[in-house]
């Protein structure tokens, strides 16, 4: 509706203040694939759009416990969906929601993840280094 549609800037800054203050999943806690992706367009901080800059970002496939979402990323915002990339996609990883989270909170390092085979990617290792400089959410260190 319109008014939904008013609303989303006023949630999403809601969401961002949230991020700011998310840390690591309990082991009790529920990492649901769904929300974890909805998650990704408040701890998005991709370059701010620039006059006359139209061109679409990279567009990412996640496959999150079997399940594919896909993440295309626009100048100044993202689009998330569930379901597989409309397009080539320029990175596919695939894990669980637990060790995204993990990873993108900053307790996992992605290529320890890599390495013990709990994370897989389809592309280049230089776009997955993109990926997290783009959507994590690690906590800036207090300062004292």
């Amino acid at each position: 509706t319109d008014a939904g549609w008013q609303l989303g800037p006023v949630v999403l800054s809601l969401a961002r203040l949230g991020v700011a203050q998310m840390g690591v999943p309990s082991e009790d806690e529920d990492v649901n694939a769904d929300a974890l992706v909805l998650l990704l367009r408040a701890s998005f901080h991709g370059p701010e759009p620039s006059a006359g800059d139209a061109e679409p970002g990279p567009t990412y496939q996640l496959e999150l416990d079997g399940e594919p979402y896909a993440v295309a990323v626009h100048p100044g915002w993202i689009d998330t969906r569930r379901g597989p990339a409309a397009d080539e996609p320029t990175l596919t990883l695939s894990t669980s929601a637990r060790t995204l989270a993990e990873i993108l909170s900053g307790a996992l390092p992605a290529h320890t993840a890599l390495a013990a085979g709990q994370l897989t990617i389809d592309g280049p290792t230089d776009e997955l280094d993109r990926f997290l400089a783009t959507f994590s959410y690690e906590r800036e260190p207090a300062s004292s």
